[in-house]
């Protein structure tokens, strides 16, 4: 991000900026039950992670979240699984 992007979002309030967090997909989970989790649309989801195939997500699999920034993300999801 630039620095006069970063100026910018900084002097919003709080309730406006954007962040983003890391999730990573647990089994049988679904963009939709990522979505719901974050309080964010699929289309969000989708727009942060252009690559993702939503009908193919991996167990493990990392996707960007985006939030607003009075969101305060729950914390399960948020760190890798740990290898078998």
């Amino acid at each position: 991000m630039g620095q006069s992007r970063r100026s910018a979002n900084d002097s919003l309030p709080v309730t406006e900026r954007i962040t983003f967090v890391d999730h990573y997909v647990s089994r049988g989970q679904t963009l939709s039950d990522i979505a719901k989790r974050y309080r964010v649309s699929v289309t969000m989801i989708e727009g942060a992670n252009p690559r993702i195939k939503a009908h193919a997500l991996r167990v493990g699999q990392r996707l960007i979240i985006p939030m607003s920034g009075a969101s305060c993300p729950p914390r399960p999801g948020r760190c890798p699984p740990k290898p078998r």
